[in-house]
């Protein structure tokens, strides 16, 4: 349960931001966290914005894209790494399936890195998510992992989206509330899908 002390710290560093930006308007921005990435995930950057594009456009609800060459990327070192467990006072849930830790944090769980594997082994065509947030809030370790997954030919669904190398989607409105906790329910609703999503979800289903 959260204290009052951390929802004020929490407000305070999420507000941090814009605060600066009140406080010195036109001044130049000293740290952009996205500054950079489009050229270290080229495969992830490429696969978000031709989703924007669909998302700008009218109608549309799956487009085709196309991943730029670059190195495939390998499994996190050991130094970005750690192991959860009640000794490190980060919680694991779904009988150790899943870590409950900081959405910031730049390291890679258990959980996390077993996924990561399972793609490189290619035991994992495809990644079903309630939302990329569940990888993480860290842009910088979100992407990463969607450069690997991309790279890796893997396919990730998420309740609203569809992120893929060679296509995007995304449902019509009105958009389905994520639900981490119950992904199979959410995942279940087909209404607004492009065919290739709703596919997806349909094999899903049967293995669920």
């Amino acid at each position: 349960m959260l204290r009052a002390a951390d929802i004020t710290a929490i407000t305070e560093a999420a507000t941090k931001p814009l605060a600066l930006l009140l406080n010195a308007p036109g001044a130049p921005v000293s740290n952009n966290a996205l500054a950079g990435l489009d050229a270290k995930y080229p495969r992830a950057w490429a696969c978000l914005a031709a989703l924007s594009d669909l998302m700008a456009a009218d109608g549309e609800t799956e487009r085709a894209c196309s991943m730029p060459e670059a190195p495939v990327p390998d499994l996190p070192g050991s130094h970005e790494t750690f192991h959860a467990d009640q000794s490190t006072g980060v919680r694991l849930v779904a009988g150790a399936q899943g870590v409950l830790a900081s959405a910031v944090d730049p390291r890679f769980d258990q959980a996390l890195l077993a996924m990561l594997q399972k793609v490189k082994d290619g035991s994992a065509g495809v990644v079903p998510l309630s939302a990329l947030s569940r990888l993480s809030r860290n842009s910088d370790k979100q992407l990463r992992v969607l450069e690997f997954l991309l790279a890796h030919g893997t396919t990730v669904l998420t309740t609203n989206y569809l992120l893929s190398p060679d296509m995007v989607g995304v449902r019509t409105r009105p958009l389905v509330k994520p639900d981490s906790y119950d992904l199979q329910r959410t995942m279940k609703q087909l209404r607004g899908l492009g065919p290739t999503h709703a596919a997806w979800i349909k094999a899903l289903r049967k293995q669920w």
